[in-house]
């Protein structure tokens, strides 16, 4: 274990042992900064799509470049196709 992660497994051994209200007061305090909060909606988000299939860079700016060009010629937001392909929108389940 590194240096990092036992410091880590400290802070989180403490913040389980708090009590309730203090406890939510710590998590209050990281979600009402700016930076933390979105450090951790990084991270949520990479855990949501942990298991998703993987792209090559070079098609994904690919994919950017055709959305770009889209708006350029269309205005506006992303068709829905091109926020699926981004992986912006969840393919519809057909229901």
């Amino acid at each position: 274990m590194s240096q990092a992660e036992a410091t880590a497994e400290v802070f989180l051994t403490a913040l389980r042992a708090l009590p309730k209200k203090q406890r939510q007061a710590v998590l209050c305090g990281i979600a009402d900064d700016d930076e933390l909060r979105d450090d951790l909606l990084d991270l949520a988000l990479i855990a949501e799509r942990r298991h998703e299939p993987s792209r090559p860079f070079a098609r994904f700016m690919e994919i950017i470049e055709e959305s770009r060009q889209q708006l350029k010629t269309e205005g506006g937001i992303p068709s829905a196709e091109v926020r699926r392909r981004l992986g912006l929108d969840k393919p519809s389940s057909g229901k």
